[in-house]
């Protein structure tokens, strides 16, 4: 989750755990509805598995999500 262009959180995405809200606009569902822990981002990051870390800059738009990554 980026917040005013910073990465705040990090959660693994269940891949069916998607649902559109209303048109255009969309929830997920974390794996074990929790955010990751700093000892799991680190290791996904050094493992090249997660493109961001919290504190990273991510750009966002007002009103809307940030900028996907794709890895």
């Amino acid at each position: 989750m980026a917040v005013d262009g910073l990465v705040r959180r990090v959660y693994e995405l269940d891949p069916d755990g998607w649902s559109e809200v209303e048109s255009s606009k969309w929830e997920f569902t974390a794996v074990g509805n929790r955010e990751l822990t700093k000892d799991e981002i680190d290791a996904a990051y050094e493992a090249g598995n997660l493109p961001l870390r919290p504190g990273d800059d991510c750009p966002t738009r007002a009103g809307g999500a940030y900028r996907p990554h794709w890895f």
